[in-house]
């Protein structure tokens, strides 16, 4: 229980039940619409109608983000009919939207609670921050280009910079359509986008002081059009290995090309999509190589070899 000290002994504080007359005014504060990574002043109201004091025990916010001077409230004494101000900052943060928090006062009369809001604005806002392409066939020239388009919408004295792709299988490019908006077309190359499940991203910079680099994950699974079987080799001394290449439903192909990334290697092609491997020298290697096979319609799948 708090006390309120006049000329003689300590007055203990009297719990008055009177909320009608209690509390914050206005109830619920706007603060209309501000940048992002602002701090905004405001004020409050908190008013005692009661015919006793009370006083303020304890302070208490939503969010971080909503910064009260607690230790000049903590302990303060409302005198019956008084009204004192509170105020405090609100952080905008860096996401845009709107922005709702609450604060709370513990008093000896019962807690009361106000909201206040803003609207956050951004210098820049982007349609979607990751882009899933989904399955993509690989090393198929019929589909040498999927694409998906994102929007950057900036204001007028913030600039976009060319997007930087952080993989050599993502394209982007960038075209203004006004003054305020730029479209984003995102392009997964399939000629370089390696089988199985792939991620990578792009870098967008601006001449934000505020925010000024932002990134857009990209991901997509490659598919195989062509399959080898097998698709990974060991080869046993000089030994050579068959490899069979298929289209989709085990179609029959014809190879055109099959290189690899060794020299040492020897690669022949058959007839019937066939390839043959071998390791003239017969020794054994300390990292895998890399058979690179395409077919007379340029479609192609890669093999893994190793020796021992």
């Amino acid at each position: 229980m708090g006390y309120v000290h006049g000329g003689g002994a300590a007055v203990p504080l009297v719990q008055v039940r009177d909320s009608a007359n209690v509390g914050f005014t206005p109830r619920s504060l706007d603060l209309g619409t501000h940048l992002w990574d602002t701090e905004v002043p405001f004020e409050l109201t908190f008013t005692n109608g009661t015919t006793e004091p009370i006083e303020i025990t304890s302070t208490r916010a939503s969010c971080s983000c909503l910064m009260l001077d607690a230790d000049a409230v903590r302990g303060r004494i409302v005198q019956p009919g008084q009204a004192i101000p509170i105020s405090g900052l609100l952080d905008t943060g860096m996401h845009p939207g709107v922005l709702t928090r609450r604060i709370t006062l513990g008093t000896t009369n019962g807690e009361y609670s106000a909201e206040v809001m803003l609207a956050v604005e951004g210098t820049w806002t982007i349609s979607a921050d990751a882009v899933d392409f989904g399955e993509i066939p690989l090393g198929d020239p019929e589909t040498l280009t999927v694409s998906k388009e994102i929007v950057f919408e900036a204001r007028p004295d913030c600039l976009l910079g060319s997007p930087e792709p952080t993989v050599e299988w993502i394209k982007c490019h960038a075209s203004v359509v006004t003054k305020e908006t730029t479209r984003l077309v995102i392009e997964v190359d399939p000629l370089l986008l390696p089988a199985g499940t792939s991620a990578g991203a792009i870098v967008l910079r601006t001449t934000s002081s505020v925010r000024p680099n932002t990134t857009v994950y990209v991901r997509a699974r490659g598919m195989s059009v062509l399959t080898a079987q097998p698709a990974v080799v060991f080869l046993q001394g000089v030994q050579p290995r068959r490899v069979k290449i298929v289209g989709r439903d085990s179609e029959a192909v014809t190879v055109a090309e099959a290189t690899c990334d060794d020299p040492s290697l020897q690669v022949c092609i058959l007839e019937g999509g066939v390839i043959e491997l071998s390791n003239p020298v017969g020794n054994a290697m300390l990292a895998a190589r890399h058979v690179r096979v395409t077919d007379s319609t340029g479609r192609s799948v890669e093999i893994v070899v190793s020796a021992y």
